[in-house]
């Protein structure tokens, strides 16, 4: 989050620009405009487990994600 706030700062001193997701735009500040992208963008998702970790959790979370990435066309590497 300092990152983004460190970015988001920069925009408002008119010092550059920040590509970031549709929900920072709650973040209001002074100075910066938020405007969607009309291409569909996709960022890459990590899932980082412990090895040989089995827990049903972790199980669950992966064939959630391979699921949502199968309904919108996403190919996934596990």
């Amino acid at each position: 989050m300092r990152e983004l706030q460190t970015a988001l700062g920069l925009v408002a001193a008119e010092s550059g620009i920040c590509l970031v997701p549709a929900s920072v735009e709650t973040l209001r500040r002074d100075n910066v405009a938020y405007r969607p992208i009309k291409e569909k963008a996709v960022s890459p998702v990590i899932m980082s487990t412990r090895k040989g970790d089995r827990s049903p959790e972790i199980a669950l979370l992966l064939q959630l994600v391979k699921d949502i990435y199968r309904r919108e066309g996403i190919a996934f590497g596990v």
